[in-house]
């Protein structure tokens, strides 16, 4: 009895390995170490900590919220100084996701690949100091005049699927030369700092 028990779990688990990975067009949820565990294991192409067993959002479906979500998209932009946020797209919908506390790096070339985030979506006030700076670093924000609210991803890790050919860098030689050292990042980085403390972040 235990032989078939056995026989039938580790052809389930095969099978659900591979309908994960049939598909390379669409980043799935494919990196669990094990059916209870809450954090993945270590997977090509992932950045940080992913999340295991939380809620998908479509970008169109967002709402500012202190629950841990996944959201799934394209790639559209890459911070170029560090590789530290990127810009993804959903239909016509866009979230800025930005790596929580410069924790971890993206490949600066990830444009075209498909992108499963995971973090806390939060509405931040970005005056126009924050906007140049994002700019600076490749993020379109059009006219820049004023300060002006946006909805972003604090993101605890984030899953690349690249395109078909498409060779993501080895982000091990990325730094973070300015950082959270310049004054226009600080106002983000207390914001995190407050949450963290009031119970918040997750």
């Amino acid at each position: 009895m235990k032989f078939y028990a056995v026989l039938l779990s580790v052809t389930f688990i095969s099978a659900m390995a591979f309908n994960c990975f049939a598909d390379e067009t669409k980043t799935m949820d494919c990196c669990k170490k094990d059916a209870n565990s809450k954090t993945m294991a270590t997977c090509e192409n992932c950045y940080g900590d992913m999340k295991c067993d939380v809620k998908t959002v479509k970008l169109a479906d967002l709402k500012v919220s202190p629950d841990t979500v996944a959201v799934e998209g394209t790639v559209t932009t890459v911070c170029q100084a560090a590789g530290c946020w990127v810009m993804i797209k959903d239909g016509d919908k866009t979230l800025f996701v930005k790596a929580k506390g410069e924790s971890f790096y993206m490949p600066k070339n990830a444009a075209g690949a498909k992108a499963r985030a995971y973090g806390v979506i939060k509405e931040v006030e970005l005056t126009e100091e924050s906007q140049k700076h994002f700019a600076s670093e490749g993020m379109n924000l059009g006219e820049i005049k004023g300060s002006r609210k946006i909805m972003m991803m604090v993101a605890s890790g984030v899953q690349h699927t690249p395109m078909e050919g498409q060779k993501l860098d080895d982000v091990k030689k990325y730094k973070c030369e300015d950082g959270d050292s310049k004054s226009e990042m600080k106002e983000m980085k207390k914001e995190e700092k407050k949450d963290n403390k009031d119970g918040t972040a997750k």
